[in-house]
Order: structure tokens, then C-alpha cells, then sequence
């Protein structure tokens, strides 16, 4: 059986509980979902914060290339993501099943990458010019569901990391594995601390939405 951890600032974070992730198509135990504590998710929108301070001042192209390079190795693990996606989630390989999902979740990765945020001009005439920046606002927390985690984890964090934010993300207690596995190879490519996964059951969710340090 896989036990999988917490991935706070680059590195796997082992926990004192454990939960047993079950495979609804067999019944079957898969794995085991580590359980968070409030302490862990304080340390990773920590690590996140810290984070942040760099990330926010790299450039359009830097963020760009690490979306690019996540982008690649996601599509370099895929068959080992829709595997893992199929065993805790029950859904079939095949067809718009775990394979689907995980191209899909490649492909968003790959266009994502690519978009850009220039300087819109609002107004330029002869009572003055007006522009908007937009401009990465800090740490983002992420819940997601079950029902394609690793295509809605990618929904969530590719945008926010390629606009210079940083992310702790929350996966379902039903489906952690494939996220907790995502965020470990995106950690291969990218800094300490820009992408954390921290996992358990509904408490944990609540703690981070209400979470001082997570801006609103």
C-alpha cells in the first residue's frame, strides 16, 4: 500500500495520522492519504509566503518556461498519474476516463503556459492616459474536488503560478493520491515552495478558507 505525504516547501512532509484512500470500483485500499494538521498548513502557507517573494519578481518568460517544464513532466508521467487516478478514484483508463483526464490536464498546462497578461489601455486621450497591470496578489489556496482532481488542480494552479502567485493546495480526502503525486513532480521543476500540497479530511479545507494569511 502507497502512504503518501505532505509536500510543504519542496519536500515530503510525513504526518502522525493517516487515512486509507479506498478504490470505489473494488473496495480495495490504495493508499493512505497522510492527515494534515492545523501546524502543517501554517507551514506551508508559510513556506508559500516565502516563496512568493521571489516568485513574484521573476519574469514573463521565466514563469513561462516553468509552466512549460511542469507541462512536460506531466506528460512524462501520465500513464503513472491516470494508473494511480483510476485506482483511487474507480473511473475506467480508457474513453473519458483517467488517460483523457490526464492529457487534458497536459494540454491546459502547455496553452496555459503560453498566455500572457500585457498592460491593457484603458483610456488615452487628451485628459490622460489610464493603463492596467495586473499583478500577482500572494499566496492562493486551492480546494479541489473529486471528480477530476488532477484536471481541476491544474485548472487551479498553472494560472496562478505563471501570473507570479504561489499555492497550497487542498485535494478531496477521496481522491488525494493523484494530487499529492502532481505536486511532487511539479516540485521537480519548480522552486521550493511556489506549489504545496497539504491533505486530510473537511476540517483542513476549513481551516485554509478562513485562513488569515490567504488573501480574499
Amino acid at each position: 500500500m502507497q502512504r503518501s505525504s505532505l509536500v510543504i516547501d519542496g519536500r515530503k512532509v510525513e504526518t502522525a495520522g493517516v487515512l486509507d484512500v479506498i478504490n470505489p470500483a473494488t473496495g480495495a485500499v490504495v493508499g493512505a492519504m497522510p492527515l494534515a494538521t492545523a501546524e502543517d498548513l501554517d507551514s506551508a502557507i508559510s513556506a508559500a509566503t516565502k516563496a512568493f517573494a521571489i516568485w513574484k519578481e521573476t519574469s514573463e518568460i521565466e514563469r513561462a518556461e516553468a509552466c512549460r517544464a511542469v507541462a512536460q513532466t506531466i506528460e512524462a508521467h501520465s500513464e503513472e498519474l491516470a494508473r494511480l487516478l483510476t485506482l483511487e478514484q474507480g473511473k475506467p483508463l480508457n474513453g473519458l476516463g483517467s488517460r483523457f483526464e490526464i492529457g487534458g490536464a497536459v494540454a491546459w498546462t502547455r496553452f496555459t503556459s503560453d498566455l500572457s497578461l500585457p498592460v491593457e489601455v484603458l483610456q488615452d486621450g487628451a485628459e490622460g492616459r489610464v493603463e492596467l497591470h495586473r499583478k500577482p496578489i500572494g499566496v492562493v489556496g486551492s480546494i479541489t474536488p473529486w471528480n477530476w482532481p488532477v484536471m481541476i488542480a491544474c485548472w487551479h494552479i498553472i494560472p496562478a503560478i505563471r501570473a507570479g502567485n504561489t499555492v497550497v493546495i487542498k485535494p478531496s480526502p477521496l481522491t488525494p493520491l493523484s494530487t499529492i503525486r502532481l505536486v511532487e513532480l511539479m516540485n521537480e521543476t519548480l522552486p521550493p515552495g511556489v506549489v504545496n500540497v497539504v491533505t486530510g479530511e473537511n476540517e483542513i479545507g476549513s481551516l485554509m478558507s478562513s485562513h488569515p494569511a490567504l488573501p480574499r
